[in-house]
């Protein structure tokens, strides 16, 4: 009886699940009209041949897809990628959204309050969809 129960809760599962993706809106990526319109951030993650892995934080202006931040580091808390974020603000100028995944340094309270402070829009990405964060991707993909 119990084992039954548990079927039945993974079936509801994924009928739930998939008619969460069938709802999920599918849109192209937009191309934005100038510069300092829509920034990308996202990661890239390698190991070195120690073994030890580290990441890199990366920032391109969706227009020009000039790469604003390139910062390689073992550790990166919400709170340095709030410090990078600000010193390309400083030197490129205030965009109006960024475009992120759903990471937990995107997804934190530091993050989020500084970009309402800075009146910066918080654009998400559907998870599993790394495809609509598509400039910074292909940045990371081509290792520019």
């Amino acid at each position: 009886m119990e084992q039954e129960k548990g079927l039945e809760d993974i079936q509801v599962a994924r009928a739930y699940n998939a008619q969460e993706e069938s709802q999920k809106i599918k849109s192209p990526l937009r191309q934005p009209s100038g510069p300092r319109e829509v920034r990308s951030m996202d990661f890239m993650s390698d190991s070195l041949m120690s073994g030890r892995s580290f990441r890199v934080f990366n920032i391109i202006d969706d227009y020009n897809r000039q790469a604003l931040c390139t910062t390689p580091d073992f550790s990166m808390p919400a709170i340095r990628v709030v410090s990078h974020l600000k010193q390309a603000i400083e030197i490129y100028g205030r965009p109006l959204e960024v475009r992120v995944d759903n990471g937990p340094e995107f997804l934190s309270r530091i993050f989020v309050r500084f970009c309402e402070i800075k009146g910066i829009g918080i654009n998400y990405i559907q998870p599993g969809n790394p495809s609509q964060n598509g400039y910074v991707e292909r940045h990371i993909c081509s290792g520019t």
